[in-house]
């Protein structure tokens, strides 16, 4: 049995001691829970890839739990306002109502709603939106003004690479890669790194930084740690390079992992 196999097994397991159904497996290997009335498909991808790097006997419970608590309700929004986040994600394989800016071909921003712990993040779609009661401009202009307050209460550490300063964002907030979103990053990163900059978010708890003069000289340097992060994390983003700069986000170059064999 392989080690997909075996913690697939260990999923159903924890789902059925805890009273839960499934539905009809679907082909491409995603699972079909039974809740009440309705059915909730979850894929497994970022259950595995967690065991791989840590395979913590509460992993998996940890996992179900999260799918659970996504399906209660959100705070009402003078509550819920100031957890309101943009977060960096991959482009949905499938057609949904989650309210996203794109970046890039590969990459998204995401609306989305955040415990106080940073424990539950949860995407935040059309219809929590009509619940909330207020318009897009308003969530966008909220999610981008949290995201600010959080940039400025984060360290930046420059260190040096091949010469190259290299900005580091000391957090272990899932969101600190999403805080090159932030609209205040040219103040955060100019006086150190100048301006524009070059990014690096291979995943959610990721980054690199550094001028974007200093492109060439830094890539190769860099290339090896950015593969190994998107290939292990939990929750992967891009291989990309993002260009930063008053008009926006571009790619400017991918690193590809290498050929097999």
């Amino acid at each position: 049995m392989d080690e997909t196999t075996a913690w697939r097994e260990r999923f159903m397991e924890e789902v059925h001691r805890r009273g839960l159904h499934v539905g009809q497996p679907l082909p491409d290997g995603r699972v079909a829970l039974v809740l009440e009335d309705r059915e909730l498909v979850v894929r497994l991808d970022n259950l595995f890839r967690s065991l791989r790097r840590n395979a913590a006997p509460d992993t998996v419970s940890r996992f179900l739990d999260g799918i659970l608590e996504s399906q209660q309700p959100l705070p009402a929004w003078p509550d819920a306002r100031a957890q309101v986040r943009f977060c960096a994600a991959q482009p949905p394989e499938e057609e949904t109502d989650v309210i996203a800016v794109p970046v890039t071909d590969r990459l998204i921003s995401v609306v989305c709603w955040v415990d106080a712990q940073e424990e539950r993040v949860r995407f935040v779609g059309e219809n929590q939106l009509a619940i909330w009661g207020v318009e897009d401009e308003e969530l966008l202009l909220t999610a981008s003004y949290n995201m600010g307050r959080m940039l400025e209460a984060v360290p930046l550490e420059v260190h040096r690479r091949k010469g190259v300063r290299v900005g580091v964002l000391e957090t272990t907030s899932p969101f600190k890669a999403s805080l090159v979103f932030a609209p205040n990053l040219r103040t955060k990163l100019e006086p150190s790194l100048g301006w524009p900059v070059v990014a690096a978010i291979p995943c959610r708890d990721f980054v690199f930084l550094f001028g974007a003069g200093d492109l060439d000289a830094i890539k190769e340097e860099i290339g090896g740690v950015v593969l190994k992060e998107f290939r292990e994390s939990s929750y992967p983003l891009t291989t990309e390079l993002l260009h930063i700069s008053e008009q926006g986000v571009t790619a400017v170059g991918h690193f590809d992992p290498p050929p097999e064999g």
